[in-house]
């Protein structure tokens, strides 16, 4: 606590004379120190232009009440402003009083001297003695004054161990107990045990690099803030200056910082980066699809996830790119030390730096700043466990307790639920759908749509049920078909499958359906769904016929499911017309490495009374048989009807109709003919030249001409 004004005033030119171990107070006349204690800052502290800030301070005075005496050069250099003060000493800390009057923010490094306390005597309630002389003021109150705010100390044992999420984990009570002991043994990885943000120390390095080094950025100004967010930005300023994540800059890559106002009153700093990233080159890495990542975790007894605190902030930028990455504020210029929110290709580079981390833990998956642990055995967990803490020490990154759960049976990642028994969505991401209102305009119906297409694998045929959604995204009305099919759609995400976890040593089924809405397609094992897909058609997919749609729908399921099917002998079971609907290409794709069968459907099977009657009324019927030759006949006829001699059948009643025997050349009833020259005619009606002469389509000549 600080002893109030009208008592500080009595100190104005206070002089200690360490020789003679004294004190000077005017007025007052001079007095013995009781005790006195060097004082030097604990760690690097960075004070924000035109702030005051508190200073923790260990010291080893014994009394209850100091008093600072500080060094008066401060007063004229760097713009550092102390006074003299009475504080409380609590559990041998003592609290400073420090201001930055200047323009610059100013860092005190470690190890850097105060000056000097000196013990109190406490000699009343209301009175403060030294030497036997009393200050006496009306405002001391000792028992009313609150103690000065400290930074976080570390955590003891009991208070961290509190923070973990262990109550509903599937690992024994042993365990359990084995992995309170790593969180502690490790206890420097967490956040929450002293405060203090981590900061990578590895070899993969970020650089930020523009596109043109020619390129001339435009000058920005600061935007004018209201009081209100003056003081909230300024406070943001001094954290992040605190945590040794910014540092004072005269770049001319300047973005405007921002402050977002959150749904509880707070405010978060963001800088818009969007001007600088047209600038940037692109970074060659990439994020893990969420369905590879379930596709590969799914079927585990022991899960357990991790979240980074403040992950970005934890990889430090090179020389050149914190130049690139710098802010203009009412304060000034800043840049930042460490990989900001915002900034172009701060994903995968942290992407690429936490898989370059985990991959020695097997069974491990990463999806930027969120781990997950996945194990059949749970002793083998428990090392997964330790493993990943090792690796957070090795590598001076912290992960918080608040977002980590261990050894769970069912958790939640990225928005599903996993467990050894499949994938199904999170209750409460199906609870939002449940509540979600029709939407108003045309990017609402873009966002529900894009919410839909994330669970998209656990909703069998959803392009056929958005269909009319797609329809009116660029052109929003709302009629009784878009309400049918977002209700529809709703029903299919409620009501969502849960997908089993793949067996590889078992066959896979994998059935298709096309239609001028959408293709689909489910993968099977035992009649149990891995994994449903579907895709809208394409503006030239829409004039195909059904048949080829059809085709296309084998193709696509087998390109979407290759990473289950990769490698095994798949047998495709196809309608036989699809093929003349594949191209040359398509063909090849299929048979590469697959062995393509026919199936007919459903077909009538046919008794034995009525085959042949049945036989000859479809070969003479002008809309089905019309008389054609067998062959396409047969391929017709048998995808209707069934029985097991029916080609040999029909081959033998279509070859005895006496139609065909006079319109069409039998090969044993072929005259043969040598070629050459048609001899002459000897008299009239000897022979005949005959031919045809269409004039107009109704309009035919028939030309008969003598060869006498």
């Amino acid at each position: 606590m600080i002893i109030g004004n009208d008592t500080l005033g009595h100190f104005d030119n206070v002089r200690i004379n360490y020789r003679k171990n004294t004190v000077e107070i005017p007025k007052l006349g001079i007095f013995k120190i009781i005790n006195s204690s060097k004082v030097t800052i604990e760690e690097n502290t960075i004070i924000v232009p035109h702030t005051e800030q508190l200073i923790q301070i260990n010291t080893d005075i014994k009394e209850k009440t100091a008093f600072f005496v500080n060094k008066e050069k401060w007063k004229q250099s760097n713009h550092l402003l102390t006074i003299h003060q009475i504080a409380n000493v609590h559990e041998n800390t003592y609290s400073i009083y420090i201001q930055n009057i200047g323009r610059n923010p100013l860092k005190l490094k470690k190890e850097t001297i105060l000056e000097h306390i000196n013990g109190i005597i406490q000699e009343s309630k209301h009175r403060l003695v030294i030497k036997g002389e009393e200050l006496i003021s009306e405002e001391i109150q000792l028992d009313n004054i609150p103690e000065f705010p400290r930074q976080q100390k570390t955590l003891s044992y009991d208070k961290l161990i509190t923070l973990v999420k262990i109550d509903t984990t599937n690992v024994s009570k042993q365990n359990i107990q084995k992995i309170r002991n790593l969180i502690w043994k490790y206890r420097h990885i967490f956040h929450n045990y002293d405060g203090k943000p981590g900061r990578y120390n590895g070899l993969d390095t970020i650089k930020i690099k523009l596109k043109n080094i020619n390129y001339e950025p435009k000058r920005i100004r600061a935007g004018r803030l209201p009081k209100e967010k003056e003081k909230a930005m300024e406070e943001q300023l001094e954290i992040l200056l605190n945590n040794d994540m910014i540092e004072q800059s005269r770049s001319p890559y300047l973005s405007r910082a921002l402050l977002v106002k959150k749904k509880n009153g707070e405010y978060r700093f963001v800088v818009d980066f969007r001007e600088l990233n047209l600038q940037l080159m692109k970074q060659s890495n990439y994020i893990p699809r969420v369905e590879d990542i379930m596709q590969e975790a799914v079927g585990n007894k022991f899960h357990t996830v991790m979240d980074f605190k403040l992950g970005f902030h934890q990889i430090p930028l090179d020389t050149n790119s914190k130049r690139l990455a710098s802010f203009v504020t009412h304060k000034g210029i800043y840049s930042y030390k460490v990989m900001p929110m915002g900034l172009s290709g701060s994903p995968d580079t942290f992407q690429r730096i936490v898989e370059n981390m985990m991959n020695q833990v097997e069974g491990s998956f990463v999806y930027i700043d969120d781990i997950l642990l996945t194990a059949k055995n749970e002793n083998e967990h428990i090392r997964q466990i330790e493993k990943t803490f090792r690796i957070m020490e090795k590598y001076n990154t912290k992960i918080t307790l608040e977002k980590t759960e261990f050894g769970k049976a069912e958790i939640k990642y990225l928005g599903f639920m996993l467990s050894k028994n499949g994938i199904r969505l999170d209750p409460k991401k199906v609870q939002a759908i449940k509540d979600k209102e029709a939407p108003k305009n045309d990017k609402e119906v873009k966002a529900f749509i894009r919410m839909c297409s994330y669970f998209r694998r656990h909703i069998q045929n959803l392009a056929k049920i958005a269909d009319p959604l797609h329809k009116i995204v660029n052109n929003y009305k709302w009629t009784e078909i878009e309400d049918i099919a977002f209700v529809n759609l709703k029903k299919a995400l409620i009501n969502e499958t849960t997908l089993k976890p793949p067996n590889p040593d078992k066959n896979y089924t994998i059935q298709t359906d096309a239609s001028f809405q959408g293709l689909g397609a489910v993968l099977l094992q035992d009649d149990n769904p891995i994994a449903f897909a579907s895709r809208g058609l394409k503006a030239a997919e829409k004039n195909y016929e059904i048949m080829r749609l059809e085709g296309i729908a084998i193709l696509f399921a087998l390109k979407t499911f290759r990473p289950y099917i990769y490698g095994l002998k798949e047998n495709i079971i196809q309608p036989e017309e699809f093929e003349k609907y594949y191209t040359n290409t398509e063909r090849k794709l299929l048979h590469s490495s697959n062995t393509v069968k026919t199936q007919h459907g459903e077909r009538y099977l046919v008794p034995e009374t009525i085959k042949e009657q049945l036989l000859k009324q479809y070969h003479e019927h002008p809309w089905l048989g019309g008389n054609y030759g067998y062959e396409k006949n047969i391929q017709k006829f048998r995808q209707i009807y069934y029985w097991k001699t029916l080609e040999e059948d029909a081959k033998k009643i279509w070859k005895e109709c006496i139609e065909c025997m006079k319109n069409k050349p039998q090969p044993y009833f072929q005259l043969k003919n040598s070629l050459g020259k048609i001899p002459t005619a000897d008299y009239a009606c000897y022979s005949y030249s005959v031919d045809i002469m269409t004039v107009t389509d109704d309009l035919h000549y028939l030309i008969v001409i003598d060869d006498f």
